[in-house]
């Protein structure tokens, strides 16, 4: 057997688990820091006694990959639904202070009547005031916000827009800022549509 052909793993000869895990630790350190397969796969060659092609080296790099994104997405399913509760908790707070900031607030004042006379032998007149409140608008705008916070966290916001065609394409997007406020951007693109191309009466 030349030693060209006992660079590589034969198929009788594969790698135990632990080398397997221990390469993928190796490959995955280096290559963030930007080595290339090529690169990779001689520096493994001076590491072990075994030699792995460029395919192992690339199907090691794809299962990283794969991983990183599967670890990514969990991450973010976590960080999205702790904000979610963060979001309902708050909602519950306002909720409960709207609720309470509709109730009749009621004013009581006392004053003392009978002149000159000590305090003690006066009497006293007791006036009640009762007003009639409809809510804290602000609670409201608050609750609208988390209410918009929500939809763009779970991507419920289709994008919406409009377009006309002519001598340019006028694009309209709008950019929900917050609940109660819309932003209305017009961006004007170049058109390959040329009215002079088209024959026949113009349009009304």
């Amino acid at each position: 057997m030349t030693n060209s052909m006992t660079k590589y793993l034969s198929k009788k000869n594969k790698r135990s688990s632990a080398q397997k895990a221990a390469d993928l630790a190796f490959i995955e350190h280096w290559h963030i820091r930007g080595e290339t397969e090529t690169q990779l796969a001689e520096m493994l060659r001076r590491e072990r006694p075994y030699t792995l092609s460029r395919s192992q080296i690339h199907a090691d790099l794809m299962k990283l990959k794969k991983q990183w994104q599967d670890s990514a997405l969990i991450q973010r399913t976590a960080a999205v639904a702790k904000e979610l509760a963060g979001l309902q908790e708050q909602e519950h707070d306002l909720w409960a202070a709207w609720e309470k900031s509709k109730l009749d607030a009621t004013t009581t004042t006392t004053e003392f009547i009978g002149g000159d006379e000590p305090k003690d032998a006066r009497g006293t007149k007791t006036k009640v005031t009762v007003e009639t409140r409809c809510g804290e608008p602000a609670y409201m705008r608050l609750l609208l916000d988390i209410r918009a916070q929500r939809r763009q966290l779970l991507g419920l916001d289709a994008p919406q827009g409009m377009k006309f065609l002519g001598d340019s394409e006028p694009r309209l997007s709008f950019v929900v800022r917050h609940a109660h406020e819309i932003e209305t951007r017009a961006v004007v693109v170049e058109s390959p549509f040329n009215p002079k191309d088209v024959t026949g009466p113009a349009p009304k």
